[in-house]
């Protein structure tokens, strides 16, 4: 089992900006939740794609 948090919780952070705090303070896994604010699923497809890769990239980065 990995510790893992809600970026729900984090409502008032930039989504890369709670990645990195999550990260910072010993989660293994980060749940993401989907919202206008933030890999928002009705996006244009390409600008929703690029989003993934960005966050993707940020997750890989600290190894979540």
């Amino acid at each position: 089992m990995r510790l893992g948090y809600n970026t729900n919780g984090l409502p008032h952070h930039r989504l890369a900006d709670a990645i990195h705090l999550l990260a910072d303070e010993g989660f293994q896994s980060i749940a993401l939740t989907l919202d206008a604010g933030a890999l928002d699923p009705y996006d244009e497809p390409s600008i929703l794609s690029r989003q993934v890769a960005i966050v993707k990239g940020t997750l890989d980065q600290r190894g979540l």
